[in-house]
């Protein structure tokens, strides 16, 4: 997903380059906590993976030093937390960089308050098992029977149950727009109410496919709440936070008064220079994503899931359970990596391991665990482009103490051996064509903001055999599955329906990744094309209307109705094109804070276009009847209307034809 080959060449490269150069990256000792000096950073074998033995992680400080020094050049990254621990023990913890833009305070790894985003929901799936253990949750349940506040609706004869929203697999549509992060306190509402407000359409029965979903998890939490008696914060704080030592993390926002001091900023750019953006808040959606902790606090929870449940006597699960939740509950296809108890399973140079990610706008994390070898890493920034740099990280940190052991699959592919491999008399046409995201809005206006902004996969085939996706080959590995001729691990997984067709592509690393394959008429690439053809035809409407108003004046009533409705449909095209780029020229980071400023108006203008190019469509017959203007200029008008026609139409396949789509 993170285009793996690249980043662990990149994260490689880097730890090389670290080594030689540390010191020089070192800004100011007291901003770099640990960085040794150049006399203190011996260079050797760095380039090569370290043979793993148990119990130890040679020069761990050193490589991580000099990898995470290279990275945050490479980025500009203010800020980096790092913890690894390893055979039950912390086996480092270090702060990086500076958690205020005027760089006078350094990041601690034990008090520096990040944010780990969805990596919040390992919390939330915790307090789920927790009240399993003690048998006041059922998995299997209809999660309605726990819910007092308000249901789900019953739009599928199966029930939604917490397996469904462990796995991702309830079936909602995904969004939260101007809900999901705010910028003030006072729009954060209570836990039950914000759910009930923003409540997703169900678009699928559950149990089908995994589908990421900030809204299940919430709800999972509103349960917990529910069946403890207590609001999440507290329950969490009791439950989990307290039993293993982890004082300072929290749920709450504001963060709690005694720790706030601690609190890194969000990282963004103002003229040129850092910038604190302000606190981010996940109020509505906590239990999917708004913690803050710290990597010493990460560090003890990942030792008491990769141990028996506890840390340091401080009991969280007990151990049956702790191993359950390493344990596949839901595999989009065989060749897919699984959905577990609330973790994905991840694929590390062919060992199994389990995490899970986190991204806020500004705050980017990663947690990876490798449960045979004992060992796991936390990784979080501070900053915008931090999100490839804790990819690269976590990457060369396990190619460098775990590179691939003897279960790896099958040997690493080399572009010598390609054709050898290759069937290229094989067609591939069945794969080839455009996908989307399942993890998408379809009820809302967020459909447009979603589909028309990322686009779609393109899955091509390659002249010499195997597809192509992104500009990455990968070659025919089995029935449905391709490989990287690069990375063993990064896999094209294609699914069928029951008639034999392909119409799923799933991510093999993205547990909750999976993609349907688009018709012609679905794909972003013909909207664009309709779209951009009817702001064109609009302009010149309007102008040559406006042009020749004079000629109304003796035109009969149906020549005016006609000319009227297209010159209507494409002024208030116009003004809802002109109206949705003003609105956006703020920037998407603030868009996901505020949604669209003016949109039930934006949307209002695009019904108007829409209604009077179907009007223009109904009177094109008595144009041609009655013979209005001459043969070119009937034929000039009726492509012209048959564009806004066809304008209309996909504003409406995105969900931005009238108001109630707001």
């Amino acid at each position: 997903r993170y285009v793996m080959a690249l980043n662990k060449f990149v994260a490689l490269a880097m730890a090389v380059a670290g080594y030689l150069f540390a010191a020089a990256m070192a800004q100011d000792s007291s901003l770099e906590k640990g960085v040794p000096s150049a006399d203190d950073v011996p260079f050797g074998g760095v380039s090569k993976p370290v043979p793993h033995e148990r119990g130890a992680l040679p020069g761990l400080e050193t490589f991580m030093d000099g990898a995470v020094a290279a990275l945050r050049e490479a980025h500009t990254v203010p800020g980096v937390t790092v913890a690894v621990v390893h055979d039950g023990q912390i086996a480092l913890l270090k702060g990086y960089g500076y958690a205020n833009p005027a760089r006078t305070r350094p990041v601690d790894p034990a008090t520096t308050l990040f944010r780990p985003a969805s990596i919040s929901k390992t919390i939330t799936w915790t307090a789920v098992m927790q009240l399993v253990d003690q048998g006041l949750l059922d998995l299997d349940t209809d999660v309605n029977q726990y819910l007092t506040q308000f249901q789900i609706p019953e739009t599928y004869p199966e029930p939604i149950t917490l397996r469904h929203l462990l796995t991702h697999t309830g079936g909602f549509e995904d969004g939260g727009i101007g809900v999901l992060f705010v910028k003030n306190v006072e729009d954060v509402k209570p836990l039950a109410e914000a759910l009930e407000a923003t409540m997703p359409a169900r678009v699928s029965p559950p149990g089908v496919t995994s589908v990421y979903s900030n809204w299940g998890t919430a709800l999972a939490g509103l349960i917990v709440a529910n069946q403890s008696g207590m609001d999440f914060e507290t329950y969490t704080d009791r439950n989990i936070f307290e039993p293993l030592g982890m004082t300072h993390s929290t749920f709450r926002e504001p963060v709690p008064e005694k720790i706030i001091s601690d609190q890194s900023a969000s990282f963004g750019r103002k003229g040129g220079e850092d910038a604190d953006k302000g606190f981010e808040y996940v109020g509505n959606f906590a239990p999917a994503g708004g913690m803050s902790t710290t990597a010493r606090d990460m560090a003890r929870f990942m030792l008491a899931h990769l141990g028996d449940g506890s840390y340091e006597g401080g009991r969280i699960l007990s151990p049956e359970t702790t191993r359950l939740m390493r344990e596949p509950l839901h595999r989009q296809h065989e060749a897919v990596n699984a959905m577990l108890y609330g973790f994905y399973e991840q694929t590390h140079n062919g060992r199994f391991g389990y995490g899970h990610g986190g991204d806020t706008i500004y705050f980017h994390s990663d947690m990876a665990m490798l449960p045979k070898e004992g060992v796991g890493i936390f990784v979080s920034v501070n900053s915008l482009p931090g999100s490839s740099l804790r990819t690269q990280l976590v990457n060369a940190f396990f190619d460098h103490y775990f590179p691939s052991g003897e279960d790896y699959p099958h040997p690493m592919p080399t572009p010598a051996n390609d054709e050898a491999i290759d069937g290229t008399d094989r067609s591939y046409q069945d794969y080839v064509g455009a996908y989307r995201t399942l993890r998408r809005p379809y009820t809302t206006y967020e459909k447009a903001l979603f589909g028309l902004t990322r686009g779609d996969t393109e899955i091509v085939e390659a002249p010499n055999g195997g597809l192509i996706k992104g500009g990455q080959r990968y070659i025919e590995e089995s029935q449905d599955i391709f490989r990287s001729v690069d990375n063993p691990d990064d896999k094209l997984v294609f699914g069928r329906d029951e008639e034999g067709a392909v119409t799923l592509l799933f991510d093999k690393e993205w547990a909750a990744g999976a993609s349907d394959k688009l018709g012609p008429l679905d794909k972003v690439s013909t909207h664009y094309l309709i779209l951009g053809l009817g702001l064109f035809l609009s302009i010149g409407v309007v102008v040559g209307s406006l042009w020749g108003a004079p000629k109304w004046f003796f035109m009969s009533m149906g020549e005016k109705v006609s000319r009227g409705a297209v010159f209507g449909a494409a002024l208030s095209y116009l003004g809802f094109v002109g109206g949705s780029a003003a609105a956006s020229s703020a920037g998407p980071e603030e868009l996901v804070y505020t949604g669209i400023p003016g949109l039930m108006g934006l949307l209002t203008l695009s019904a108007v276009s829409a209604a009077l190019a179907v009007l223009a469509g109904l009177f094109l017959v008595p144009a041609w009847s009655n013979g209005y203007w001459s043969l070119f200029g009937r034929l000039r008008h009726t492509v012209v209307v048959i564009v806004l026609v066809a304008v209309a139409w996909s504003l409406h396949h995105w969900n931005l034809v009238g108001p109630w789509n707001a």
